[in-house]
């Protein structure tokens, strides 16, 4: 069926598209802790004086961090998530870690290559002797070396098992290699790494690092505070004495004639040792962090050092570790279980030791609320005051304050179990329940009421519960394990799901539409209330231990290994998403389909402004094209049906569109497939930007263009001013033109098709469109807009000329919000045509103030002999102008010029006398010189 003609166009900025290719920003950022959470392993600098404060950072899930000032670090993207163990700078970047993998950067880290290591080994350490001699050893006695300044690498293994840690060369021929196989292990050569040979040790632990210099002077250290130090190439190790029963992990051996011979160690609890004599004394320096620390190091032959590790920590110290200062920033550093927000702006964590933690602006800053030791499992808010938190030994505590009242949670209240709880929701103040260990249920009706012991049908332990009414409800638990009740909670019906593994959470959009999530990636659906259940193919095996709908459509669960997966059609696929870490997640909460938060291990707080989408953007269709005899339409992205039903002035719900590409078809609603002539539209969108795809032009006319219009969403305008407000131009048969806000250009010369984002300075706005030619009025539109609204551009649909079987004409101003509803009832101005203009009136003059000259507009009713005359304020005649016979029309229009006369207001008056009437009209004007 030809449904009709097509004019594809679809806009895109190009600096949009371009930075999103560039940059490949994961779906999800950090919160907490800043710059990143992940835990880091070791460290280089660009060994240069001029360049010392180039620093680079690498760690777990593919992590690489760089600062180019010494201290402010930027997440760099290296396409792998695999933990990168080892960093090194030599004239380029090398980055090395698990599965062999081998990786080089040529601008300090803003691009990566693979490299081919040949191994599938785990690689831990890098060093280079030289430019152009490099090692990369690993486990199972991996070796690697290079001779071509890293292009290629070949391998030196050995036969065996040991694991090597670390590598230390002080030439080109000789270095060592340290780890463990059964005991303590040391090998070095002097040929480059074609012979090795084993070196006796008195440890017996791991060893962990190893730092020598020229003259054979070194240290090696380890497990089980093992320290050991050679002064003869390594012929003899000696056993250090230790300060610290700590497991060391980093030694950073620095001799210097005017300085000593000084030696650092970090390691597990936070430890730094110094010793400024090469061993004979050491001193205990304060880190300030209890977090294990993987690498120590100092700059050249400066005081100044860097040390790293465990979640995120990063430490820097100008004065030889007297002092050092955190460059990292927490607000939690203890595992997080639990999430929620109320908005997109205020929300609250919490977590074991008591740890609660509110925002008032959508993470970016926490507020400390923490009550008690206990170890808080979830957390529930009705509304931004009422709220409560549960946890282990029964704990429950309350809020009515939003947590910001002395004390800021009252409790723990008596609820009548010491056992554990897990998971708390409320449908209102006065339907609550909570679930825990052995089966517990309590439920309360509400702040001042106790809470009540519940008979459970089961002894499993329930991790998570939901109330979508006051009545209905369910819990879910151990060995699949799902309970529903229908009556708030006093009698309860175990289900069959024909699962075994643990049941985490639960969550439903209504009382028929429910999902659960478990260990193995488990996620169950049931459509009929939880009397059934269907297994959904999550694609994934970790454990997943939270879930979160927006609707029917948008649901996320999240889980170990850093696991975010994450469904737009109710979960018949779920699509894993981009976390930049492997921490646990162990809650989630979506505001919308944009923002969300997940929280977890070592205080781990992720921010999503995009819904986590990583190869897509969100397309929100706007219907703007007036319909003629088609009803509603279908609208199907790569064939597969995602609107239903669509009318006019309509706008869908957010569709997750692949950026690599997508086909949106457009098909009557009364039709069930796509035909092949129906309408087609190819589009290409900007990784994670939001769009609203604007359907403009005439559907149901085979000569009527037909265009879809991809418009950028406005960023937020949550400030007072500007609002903002952009317009597009969507009158297929409208000539270009310009438009004006308050007064005030905001697009130029627009064409069909066409779009402007711009800005306006009050909520309340007229706008004024006009053509671009000759400046005639098209319309006026009065428009209010929130301030706290994120707005879509302001749509000008329908017809400036009647369109096909109508005799009418009339054009329509459409505001989308962010929720993606239209302003209702949407702005319409019915137009007629010139013959049968009703009215003598006069329409203002444009612009106004004016200079050099204004154009004062007016509508006549029939032909007329045109008087316009301009008075000063003293009444005298400047201006006179005399037309006869104007014709009858809208928007006719006379020209006043400004010479010759002086700033200051100016009277007008309209006279037009036709078909045996007299018509005036007065206004006035402002000349600005």
């Amino acid at each position: 069926m030809k449904l009709c003609s097509m004019i594809v166009t679809a806009t895109l900025f190009a600096a949009l598209a371009g930075t999103a290719a560039a940059q490949q920003l994961p779906g999800w950022r950090w919160q907490n802790p800043l710059p990143q959470g992940n835990d880091l392993h070791d460290i280089s600098y660009w060994n240069n004086p001029g360049f010392w404060d180039h620093v680079y950072i690498s760690g777990d899930h593919g992590t690489v961090l760089r600062t180019l000032n010494g201290q402010d670090f930027s997440i760099m993207r290296t396409a792998t998530t695999a933990p990168l163990k080892a960093i090194r700078y030599r004239e380029r970047l090398f980055a090395a870690g698990h599965n062999g993998t081998l990786i080089v950067s040529h601008d300090e880290g803003t691009t990566w290559e693979e490299l081919a290591s040949g191994t599938t080994d785990y690689l831990h350490a890098i060093d280079f002797s030289s430019v152009t001699h490099g090692w990369a050893v690993g486990y199972n006695r991996s070796i690697l070396h290079t001779s071509d300044r890293g292009a290629t690498w070949v391998s030196q293994s050995l036969p065996g098992t040991t694991q090597f840690e670390d590598v230390s060369f002080i030439d080109d021929n000789e270095g060592w290699a340290a780890g463990y196989g059964g005991k303590a292990a040391i090998l070095h050569t002097t040929d480059g790494g074609n012979f090795w040979i084993g070196q006796a040790n008195p440890a017996i632990h791991r060893l962990h690092s190893i730092s020598m210099w020229p003259g054979g002077h070194g240290w090696a250290v380890g497990e089980r505070w093992t320290q050991l130090y050679t002064t003869d190439h390594g012929v003899t190790w000696v056993r250090g004495d230790s300060l610290s029963g700590a497991d060391y992990f980093s030694v950073d051996y620095r001799p210097s004639v005017t300085l000593g011979d000084r030696v650092w160690i970090a390691g597990s609890g936070g430890t730094i040792l110094h010793s400024p004599d090469n061993g004979r004394s050491w001193v205990r320096q304060a880190s300030g962090t209890n977090r294990p620390l993987s690498k120590i190091v100092f700059v050249g032959g400066t005081s100044t050092g860097w040390a790293i590790g465990a979640a995120g920590t990063i430490l820097k110290s100008t004065n030889g570790g007297d002092t050092w200062e955190k460059v990292h920033r927490s607000y939690v550093g203890t595992d997080l279980s639990t999430v929620h927000f109320t908005n997109r702006d205020t929300g609250w964590v919490a977590g074991v030791g008591g740890r609660i933690l509110r925002t008032n602006d959508g993470g970016a800053r926490w507020a400390d609320q923490s009550r008690g030791d206990y170890n808080y499992n979830d957390i529930h808010f009705l509304d931004g005051e009422e709220g409560w938190v549960v946890g282990d030994d029964g704990v429950v505590m309350f809020t009515g304050e939003g947590g910001e009242g002395f004390p800021s949670w009252n409790g723990p209240h008596d609820t009548g179990t010491r056992n554990d709880l897990y998971a708390i929701h409320f449908s209102d103040p006065q339907h609550g329940l909570a679930v825990g260990k052995a089966g517990t249920i309590i439920a309360t009706r509400g702040v001042g009421t106790p809470w009540v012991r519940r008979q459970s049908p089961t002894m499993n332990p329930l991790y998570g519960v939901f109330l979508a009414s006051n009545t209905t409800a369910w819990a879910v638990g151990l060995q699949g394990t799902v309970i529903r009740t229908e009556d708030g909670g006093l009698n309860w019906t175990l289900y069959p799901t024909g699962v075994t593994d643990r049941l985490t959470a639960v969550f439903a959009t209504d009382t028929m539409h429910v999902w659960a999530v478990g260990t193995r990636g488990r996620i169950i659906n049931s459509s009929d209330g939880g009397r059934t259940w269907q297994t959904q193919d999550s694609g994934i095996s970790s454990a997943l231990l939270t879930v979160h709908f927006i609707d029917r459509n948008f649901g996320w669960a999240a889980g170990t290994e850093g696991t975010i997966v994450w469904t737009s059609d109710g979960g018949q696929t779920w699509t894993r998403q981009v976390t930049g870490t492997s921490k646990f997640l162990s809650g989630i909460y979506l505001a919308d389909d944009e923002y969300g938060w997940v929280v977890g291990e070592d205080g781990a707080i992720l921010n999503t402004i995009n819904g986590g989408v990583w190869g897509l953007a969100w397309l929100r269709l706007v219907h703007a094209a007036p319909d003629v005899g088609l009803g509603l339409i279908d609208v199907y992205l790569n064939g597969v049906r995602v609107i239903d039903d669509l009318d006019y002035r309509g706008v869908s719900r957010n569709i997750a569109v692949p950026t690599d590409g997508a086909e949106i078809a457009v098909v009557p609603g009364s039709v069930s497939a796509i035909g092949a002539d129906d309408p087609r539209f190819n589009v290409v969108l900007s990784e994670g930007q939001t769009y609203a795809a604007v359907l403009a032009g005439e559907i149901g006319h085979p000569d009527g263009p037909l265009s879809l219009i991809t418009v950028p969403k406005k960023p937020s305008g949550k400030t007072v001013a500007p609002v903002p407000v952009g317009f597009v131009h969507a009158v297929p048969d409208g000539p270009p033109v310009d438009c004006f806000v308050n007064g005030v250009t905001m697009c130029s010369d627009l064409s069909f098709g066409q779009y402007n984002l711009g800005t306006s300075t009050d909520e309340h706005q007229i706008m004024n469109i006009r053509r671009h030619d000759d400046g005639s009025l098209v319309e006026s539109f009065d428009v209010t807009l929130s301030s706290s609204e994120e707005v879509f551009p302001i749509i000008l649909t329908g017809y400036l000329s009647p369109p096909p079987g109508s005799e009418d004409r009339s054009v329509s101003m459409m505001i989308v919000s962010e929720t993606g509803e239209v302003s209702t009832p949407a702005i319409v101005t019915r137009l007629e045509d010139d013959s049968v203009v009703r009215e003598f009136k006069l329409l203002g003059n444009y612009p106004n103030p004016f200079n050099p000259s204004t154009t004062i507009r007016f509508d006549l009713p029939a032909t007329s002999d045109v008087t316009l005359t301009v008075f000063d304020v003293l009444g005298r005649v400047v201006r006179k102008f005399e037309r006869p016979m104007v014709p009858a029309g809208f928007g006719r229009s006379q020209s006043v010029d400004s010479q010759g006369l002086s700033s200051g207001v100016y009277v007008y008056s309209l006279s037009a006398v036709g078909a045996g009437e007299i018509n005036t009209a007065t206004g006035s004007m402002l000349l600005i010189r």
